[in-house]
Parts: structure tokens; C-alpha cells; sequence
């Protein structure tokens, strides 16, 4: 069982129900999140909004996905916490690309 489950999903596959992901999710080395400009606040209702934008290995936009939090704080952590993620991806990423580069200490042994 997915620990990521919500409780509620987690007692519809115990009862013998399924899930169907319908779409890949997006890799967090892709994933780019920006607050909304303040400025379009009042003119078009986004208050408490921000971004997640899906790009391509080019850097291109593919997607975008605007958000909208109840509160503006409940809108810093959830932006907070997608970009720890994207940080603490690409740290381990880019460690693992680091030791794959580099060599053993040759012996003294030998």
C-alpha cells in the first residue's frame, strides 16, 4: 500500500477498488513555481494565487497550472515546500552525477 495515500484512498483499495494515474506527473528538475504579480490581484479575482509551470528539456512552457491557496500563508508554505523539493532533488541529482564522475583513490596497497 502507497503510504502517500490518503486514508480515504488507502480504505477504497483495501475494499478492492483501483486507481488510475491519468496523467505522468511532472518531473520536479522541470517544474518551475512563481508567485502571481500582485498587480493582477483585484482585476482578475487571484487572490493568493501562484504558478507551477511545466517545461519541456528546453526550457520551454508545455504546461501551466495556476493555484489559488484560501490564505496567504497557507500559499507561502505550499510554495515553500514545492521548491524544497525541487532543491532537494536537484542536489541529490546532482550529487549522484558528481560520484558517478569521479574515481577512486588509487590504493596505497597495491
Amino acid at each position: 500500500m502507497c503510504p502517500s495515500l490518503t486514508p480515504e484512498l488507502q480504505t477504497v483499495i483495501k475494499e478492492g477498488g483501483s486507481c488510475t494515474v491519468l496523467d505522468q506527473p511532472i518531473p520536479l528538475d522541470r517544474l518551475v513555481v512563481q508567485s502571481t504579480d500582485p498587480l493582477h490581484e483585484p482585476v482578475f479575482g487571484l487572490r493568493n494565487a501562484f504558478l507551477i509551470q511545466h517545461e519541456n528539456r528546453y526550457r520551454q512552457c508545455i504546461a501551466a497550472f495556476l493555484l489559488q491557496a484560501q490564505t496567504e500563508n497557507i500559499k507561502k508554505t505550499w510554495m515553500a515546500q514545492i521548491a524544497a523539493a525541487i532543491s532537494n532533488f536537484t542536489k541529490t541529482r546532482d550529487t549522484q552525477k558528481i560520484s558517478l564522475f569521479t574515481s577512486p583513490a588509487e590504493s596505497s596497497e597495491i
